[in-house]
């Protein structure tokens, strides 16, 4: 090889060339950075920098500051330390919106309470939240969208949607879109079932009511799925149905009760209803009812006020033992039974007008006792002045006057229960006629009381209708001539 080949092949090989800068995008786009790796002869210029983030279109962020320092930083330390990252551009990132949530507004009922001895009171426990018509009961509150940034390309960088929750209503909860309120369209208990609320206007017991559930009082329609336990309480103000049996004295009912089963409190307590009464038996129990009762098969033992009428509807139905007291007409297949145990009717008569004439007629009694002792003690006082002429000490004026005013205070009293006497005298009967229609036979022992008249069944009757009319002493009696 000649010298001449030798030249041209060194020149050919020459030295090695620097390596070329890489430029790494974020997958985010939102950063640049220059990533010089290798040995190196030379020193970069800023100019290359730029002129490679052009080449790869970033436009947006591109720091020229930072560059020209970071270069010069590193053109003065390459060849000691030839790797070096550094950044270029830097995007805006988008501002985050705010999430929209639900607020429920109906806080949950209590926990178990203790008393000082760190027993449970399970019979009171609060199991549900009663709202109002019209109440509100939950909020919406909207999500904000956040505020679009811009990456290193220049493009949009979208934020991420904010969380909308939606919140599932039932057919009693309405939402106002104006002020994203959620408002109870009825009276009842609330009902928050996970993304999902309503108002239940009837408050609904599955199955027992008793330790398990707690006492109910409600303000309001209640269905029990089945049975009242022995006791427990039970307060309403509207309409009660149940679906077993009721074995509590303290049921109070301010519309009509229902009972698919029966009525057995073993005579503890006293049943209260404002409207009817509908079971299908009465055993051992105190019941009184504003209403009508209707009874399918037998009332037993039982002590019972009725403001209406009473009817035992089934067939071979039977009315035995106990105590009756019934301001209308009663209807049943058998009264009594075959023991002669003594069952007790007591008809047209509004039980409590007739107590309340009994206090009052003795309250009036009392009135009437002092009311003639300070109408003596008047008619001394007038005696006195008579005498007197007129020159009355002035410790005699004050207690003269003293009198005086007990005595005008006991005429109205007088007067006020004169009234009241004279009202419940007049209301304490049934002015209407009143019907003991036996439908089958009714046996010895039953006792009818209809006013001053009292008839002892001494021998049994078959199919025979009793008829009571006010200002006579006796029944009319006719056979029953239905089905």
């Amino acid at each position: 090889m000649n010298q001449n080949e030798e030249h041209k092949n060194g020149a050919a090989a020459g030295p090695p060339e620097d390596p070329r800068p890489t430029l790494e995008v974020s997958d985010d786009k939102m950063e640049a950075t220059l990533l010089l790796r290798g040995s190196r002869r030379h020193a970069i210029l800023p100019e290359e920098v730029i002129d490679l983030l052009d080449a790869h279109g970033i436009i947006y962020g591109v720091d020229i500051t930072g560059i020209k320092r970071q270069v010069g930083e590193y053109n003065q330390r390459y060849e000691k330390q030839p790797n070096m990252d550094i950044l270029c551009a830097r995007g805006t990132p988008p501002e985050p919106g705010r999430d929209g949530k639900i607020e429920i507004l109906i806080e949950p009922p209590p926990p178990v309470s203790f008393d000082d001895h760190g027993r449970a009171d399970y019979r009171n426990i609060q199991k549900f939240r009663t709202v109002d018509k019209g109440q509100v009961v939950a909020r919406r509150i909207p999500p904000i969208p956040g505020k679009p940034g811009m990456n290193i390309f220049g493009e949009d960088a979208e934020p991420e949607p904010p969380a909308d929750p939606q919140l599932n209503c039932g057919p009693n909860i309405r939402l106002n879109s104006a002020t994203n309120e959620y408002a109870a369209i009825v009276r009842g208990i609330f009902i928050n079932d996970k993304d999902r609320i309503d108002v239940n206007p009837v408050l609904t017991v599955p199955a027992n009511v008793g330790l398990d559930s707690g006492n109910v009082t409600y303000d309001g329609n209640v269905k029990i799925g089945n049975t009242i336990e022995r006791a427990a309480l039970v307060s309403a103000t509207g309409d009660v149905e149940v679906g077993g049996m009721i074995e509590s004295g303290n049921v109070r009912v301010g519309g009509s009760l229902t009972v698919h089963k029966g009525i057995n409190t073993r005579r503890e307590g006293m049943i209260n209803v404002n409207g009817n009464c509908y079971s299908t038996y009465i055993d051992n129990s105190n019941l009184t009812v504003a209403g009508s009762i209707i009874v399918f098969k037998s009332v037993i033992a039982s002590h019972i006020i009725c403001y209406g009428d009473m009817t035992l509807s089934g067939k071979g139905s039977t009315l035995s033992g106990g105590e009756l007291h019934l301001f209308g007409s009663l209807s049943a297949d058998t009264v009594g039974n075959r023991t002669g145990i003594v069952t007790r009717i007591y008809l047209g008569v509004h039980e409590k007008y007739m107590q309340y004439y009994k206090v009052h007629v003795k309250e009036l009694e009392h009135a009437e006792k002092d009311f003639e002792k300070l109408r003596d003690d008047v008619l001394k006082i007038k005696n006195y002045i008579t005498r007197a002429r007129g020159k009355i000490p002035v410790e005699k004026q004050a207690q003269f006057r003293q009198i005086y005013k007990k005595y005008k205070e006991q005429v109205e009293l007088r007067e006020r229960l004169q009234q009241q006497v004279t009202q419940f005298r007049e209301n304490r009967y049934n002015n209407n006629e009143v019907r003991l229609i036996v439908r089958d036979t009714i046996l010895p022992g039953a006792e009818i009381h209809y006013r001053n008249f009292v008839e002892k069944i001494t021998a049994p009757q078959t199919k025979v209708v009793f008829r009571f009319f006010p200002g006579q002493e006796k029944p009319g009696m006719e056979a029953y001539r239905g089905q």
